[in-house]
């Protein structure tokens, strides 16, 4: 059986707000989503539930009192992860 975690982020680069929506495909699993500075630090958690299997998770981080720069997003589960790069603009 196939899985593994779809994901995009939008608008890339962000000004007020970004989009990230995910979904995961196979099986329903408990789901992180976590945003990291580029140094590694965790900068937030956005999503720490149950994910059901193939339904799209849509999240929007409000990102106009974040320092501008390059960021990223890890999703995970017990079985996959998924990582993408987030701009950031003021």
């Amino acid at each position: 059986m196939l899985d593994y975690i779809e994901a995009t982020a939008y608008p890339i680069p962000a000004y007020a707000s970004v989009t990230i929506e995910f979904k995961n495909v196979g099986e329903t699993k408990f789901t992180t989503l976590d945003i990291f500075r580029s140094d590694g630090s965790l900068v937030k958690r956005l999503y720490d539930a149950q994910a059901i299997t193939n339904m799209t998770n849509k999240v929007v981080w409000n990102v106009a009192d974040i320092r501008e720069g390059i960021y990223f997003y890890r999703i995970t589960n017990s079985s996959n992860s998924v990582n993408g790069r987030l701009v950031i603009q003021n």
